[in-house]
């Protein structure tokens, strides 16, 4: 809808003019666009391309999308159109539905789902017994929206295993990215405290 507005007001160089000239911070340097040359086909080919970028990207998500709502409000889903996407997240779809069932029948659970946060809902109130649904859930909760993570994820890597440290196995590797990349802040406290005590104890 966004994008076909735009497409909508390239068409004519009036329209655009008009449209920027409500940005005061605008209005002197815009004004010379009347003495300009203006090309729209080339703006609306480039919005027709950034659409179909965007369809293209989201186009997985189309698919998925019963499942989201489901970890969304599982009480508003609908179970028999939630099965048929079950095979996408590796779980039986006879197990699902019987899952589902149950828990929108678990009146406390619903009362949790009104209360708390989606994420809080299914880490924490969710019983074990429900574990096909809630490794879904898990699966669309931790979802990227986007690469950056794993392309930071890359760059942090390459500094680590520079030319000078190309001997690091995959084990110590991957325990210096988690260390690189992990937003844990560790209490050092109590293990000081404990390294001083044993120093005091070997000076007696």
């Amino acid at each position: 809808m966004f994008l076909h507005s735009w497409r909508s007001f390239f068409f004519t160089k009036t329209s655009l003019v008009t449209m920027i000239l409500r940005i005061p911070n605008l209005r002197s340097p815009v004004s010379q666009l009347r003495s300009i040359s203006f090309e729209p086909a080339i703006c609306v080919q480039y919005l027709n391309e950034l659409a179909s970028e965007f369809s293209g990207r989201f186009n997985d998500l189309q698919a998925i999308m019963p499942m989201i709502k489901m970890v969304e409000n599982p009480y508003n889903a609908d179970v028999r159109d939630l099965s048929q996407h079950c095979v996408r997240f590796g779980v039986s779809k006879e197990k699902s539905e019987e899952e589902l069932t149950e828990l929108r029948n678990k009146y406390a659970l619903k009362q949790k789902h009104l209360d708390e946060s989606v994420a809080t809902f299914w880490m924490q109130f969710i019983p074990a017994t429900y574990s096909t649904i809630t490794l879904c859930a898990r699966k669309i909760l931790t979802c990227f929206g986007s690469t950056y993570v794993c392309e930071s994820g890359f760059s942090t890597m390459g500094v680590i295993k520079s030319k000078q440290r190309n001997s690091l196995s995959d084990e110590h590797l991957c325990d210096c990215l988690l260390a690189a990349t992990s937003t844990y802040q560790p209490d050092l406290r109590p293990v000081q405290s404990r390294n001083n005590s044993n120093r005091t104890c070997l000076t007696k």
